[in-house]
């Protein structure tokens, strides 16, 4: 490790993710104009298939998979953000997984030109099982 390089803790980086994160269904029913113009569904309503992720997405699950044969992958939340704006989420009301079956995938797509930056990132949240 170089001198500079600060050592990842990744079971310190899970409980902050689980720390900060906050549930769109729950949080519209704290705040009714939260989210606004927002497209929230359930899973019920709109099933997250693996199929209809990003490529970068896909890519990082895959990898994953490679490095850990035998785990069972199920993809609970799904968010997509354009320029730091939630435009679609995906999830029910339960909570995330517990720290140890908790996979966090982001990937972020930015265009940038002399008149124009457009980000978008999307967020996607699995419970892992080891079989």
């Amino acid at each position: 490790m170089a001198e500079q390089e600060v050592p990842v803790d990744p079971r310190e980086i899970v409980r902050q993710f689980r720390r900060n994160y906050v549930n769109a269904h729950e949080l519209k029913k704290r705040v009714p104009g939260a989210h606004k113009g927002v497209d929230i569904k359930t899973r019920r309503e709109k099933p997250i298939r693996e199929n209809d992720l990003s490529q970068g997405i896909r890519s990082l699950l895959q990898d994953y998979r490679q490095r850990n044969p035998g785990i069972k992958v199920e993809i609970l939340k799904y968010q997509r953000l354009e320029n730091g704006t939630p435009s679609s989420i995906i999830e029910d009301e339960t909570g995330l997984p517990d720290e140890d079956a908790l996979l966090s995938l982001s990937h972020t797509e930015t265009l940038t030109t002399s008149t124009e930056v457009h980000v978008i990132t999307e967020i996607v949240v699995a419970s892992i099982e080891r079989t």
